[in-house]
């Protein structure tokens, strides 16, 4: 996997044979990202999975004619998924934030985006979330556009020129995941935790978890308390 300083190296050259005009701009646009100020209860914070971002290549792609290159948009995809992951991470909002292959990974709540745009002085996402029980939370398009500071090489090297764009996704997927009430939250890892169950143990689990015609998922029941076999999917997951 490409690490960020490969990745800004794809971005210099596809700023050079795209001629784009990054230094019209001198600074990248801002926001603040939300962090949590009191520590929360664990057993309310949801795990978030992100899926490695459509890279967004046309069939049939001419990059002499699209600008998209194809090593640089592999490399972003990958990049992306991994710097909100870090930066979702640092928020103290969520328990576990993992980049996942494909939905089969289990998990609370799962992000998947598509890169519209990115040649290194502007990208737009479109990002889509849902949860365990295949409720749908909300699609929306994030974009944002660099300045000629981002690859100063006296810039801030902790900052992505994209920040923003990063900063502006976490603080929605908060938001939206204040409004659950409690009891929707942990119905939410129950439904996650009995997915995986099922998955590990079909002929013991298989018939805990409903998908109604919507595809929408509801639980039957839970395992009983008692349940040596719980504990020890637990420590597996």
């Amino acid at each position: 996997m490409m690490d960020r300083k490969t990745v800004f190296a794809f971005i210099a050259v596809s700023l050079a044979s795209g001629g784009c005009s990054v230094n019209e701009i001198i600074t990248a646009e801002e926001s603040e990202l939300v962090v949590a100020e009191l520590a929360k209860d664990e057993n309310l914070l949801l795990d978030i999975g992100i899926i490695e971002f459509d890279a967004g290549i046309p069939e049939n792609n001419d990059p002499e004619d699209t600008r998209i290159y194809e090593p640089i948009r592999g490399a972003e995809s990958r990049y992306f998924a991994y710097h909100l992951k870090n930066t979702m991470q640092g928020t103290g909002h969520w328990g576990a934030v993992r980049v996942i292959p494909n939905e089969s990974a289990f998990t609370d709540v799962i992000v998947r985006a598509r890169i519209e745009e990115s040649d290194g002085e502007f990208v737009e996402l479109i990002v889509d979330v849902s949860d365990a029980s295949g409720q749908h939370w909300f699609s929306s398009k994030y974009e944002t556009q660099t300045g000629i500071s981002s690859y100063s090489e006296n810039r801030d090297r902790r900052q992505d020129p994209y920040q923003k764009v990063f900063n502006d996704i976490a603080n929605d997927i908060h938001t939206f995941a204040t409004t659950l009430p409690p009891d929707y939250v942990r119905r939410l890892q129950q439904i996650s935790e009995l997915q995986f169950f099922a998955d590990m143990q079909p002929a013991a689990y298989g018939e805990h978890l409903q998908v109604d015609d919507d595809s929408l998922v509801t639980v039957n029941r839970l395992p009983a308390e008692n349940d040596p076999a719980v504990g020890r999917l637990r420590q597996i997951r």
